[in-house]
């Protein structure tokens, strides 16, 4: 299940593993902590040598859709483990999302064929303590995915989804990242979205109102809500 703008998940990583739908992570390894990232804190495994794991997870779509994050890279040398994967053991699937010291990769696997298809991103330099918003892209109807690195189309490859039925894991973190924000679509965000989201500068709340329409000239659009559930905060 999604909402209207197709988001299956938002993680916000501000004090615990927290998300929109209540989803309780299988494993967080020993000594993971959220660090100043984009906006208030991140998930930080720089002291880890695992990830975090979501077991039979059912908010991601492996045949379209969008990963969307800020990372805030704590040293340059990025090393080459995936910040995100997406694993279904039964067909020895795997669908993940590296950083290392070339750039940016989506790379997707197909254990039994030996073959799998990439997306990358290539000769980009990222800074130590530099926050970028990283979205990825794919879909297996058009066999296309692309990368897209604050708010532009930066890299692109070909993606082709092996079939399966059932749930597979999905694991986060990176020990040379910190995660920030991370949402995941049921489907391909549009250049226009992509580029709004990097630059409207702030997080999106869990219960944030979407309108997609148009109103006539003398039209008026009336949000009725309840004062006791509001929350005030300020960005700078």
């Amino acid at each position: 299940e999604s909402g209207e703008d197709g988001q299956l998940v938002l993680f916000h990583f501000d004090d615990s593993m927290d998300s929109t739908g209540g989803l309780n992570p299988t494993t967080i390894p020993e000594g993971t902590t959220y660090s100043p990232g984009k906006f208030a804190n991140g998930l930080d495994l720089s002291a880890v040598n695992s990830r975090v794991e979501y077991e039979n997870f059912d908010k991601f779509n492996p045949f379209e859709g969008t990963v969307e994050m800020w990372l805030t890279f704590q040293e340059a040398d990025y090393g080459g483990n995936p910040f995100f994967r997406y694993q279904h053991s039964d067909v020895r699937f795997s669908l993940d999302l590296d950083i290392d010291s070339e750039g940016l990769e989506l790379y997707l696997y197909d254990y039994v064929a030996s073959d799998g298809d990439s997306a990358e991103l290539r000769d980009y330099n990222f800074d130590s303590g530099e926050s970028y918003h990283v979205v990825f892209t794919y879909s297996d109807m058009e066999e296309f995915a692309y990368v897209y690195i604050n708010g532009l189309k930066e890299g692109a490859g070909d993606y082709s989804f092996l079939q399966h039925s059932g749930l597979g894991t999905l694991e986060i973190g990176n020990e040379n990242v910190i995660i920030d924000e991370l949402r995941i679509y049921s489907r391909k965000l549009s250049n226009e979205e992509i580029g709004y989201i990097y630059l409207r500068d702030k997080p999106f709340f869990d219960n944030e109102i979407y309108f997609d329409g148009a109103l006539e000239t003398g039209e008026n659009l009336v949000l009725a809500v309840d004062s006791e559930s509001v929350n005030s905060v300020v960005y700078d």
